[in-house]
């Protein structure tokens, strides 16, 4: 990205090459005469250079991967992957559907998916690090899937968000039945 920026401000990227790497992240040979004018013109006509669109496709952040899985037909035992950003780094991300259940919140017992979160990523040294601790999500099995429950397992003990507004309970628990 820096290279389209420096671009943008007339600099030409062959009299800086030495400063940069021969290949960028996106695969641009930055050694190359006039390398980025082809990119420039795709940003001026208003559309994303293949390099940046491919490297971009269904890339998520972690509040779109939520909704993401809203919008899927979940069945207990499937499996998504995504790929997410925090907006620095990469992060595999396997969503399981651990299982169907009725989840009781307050007076209500409402059909529920359960659902399992597990983020990490690859280091350059090679080893794999967790994004986060578990986290158990559970969806209504409504139409739209409506966050019920938040679990998330710490060193210190869980932390446990519910959903509480009675009238919307109420409402989800109508759609279903």
């Amino acid at each position: 990205m820096i290279y389209l920026f420096l671009g943008l401000f007339g600099y030409e990227l062959k009299s800086i090459s030495p400063l940069l790497p021969p290949k960028s992240p996106n695969g641009l040979d930055l050694t190359r005469q006039g390398v980025g004018t082809d990119e420039m013109r795709q940003l001026d006509a208003g559309q994303l250079p293949r390099q940046i669109e491919d490297s971009q496709t269904n890339l998520l952040d972690r509040l779109g991967l939520l909704q993401h899985v809203r919008g899927q037909p979940l069945q207990a035992g499937a499996t998504y992957r995504f790929q997410v950003t925090d907006g620095r780094k990469r992060y595999d991300y396997r969503v399981q559907v651990e299982l169907a259940e009725e989840l009781r919140l307050g007076e209500f017992a409402i059909p529920a998916w359960k659902i399992s979160f597990d983020g990490s990523r690859k280091k350059s040294n090679g080893k794999v690090v967790q994004a986060h601790r578990p986290l158990t999500i559970w969806l209504s099995q409504a139409p739209g899937h409506i966050p019920l429950r938040v679990d998330s397992h710490n060193a210190i003990g869980l932390f446990r968000l519910e959903l509480k507004d009675v009238q919307r309970l109420q409402q989800i628990a109508s759609l279903i039945r």
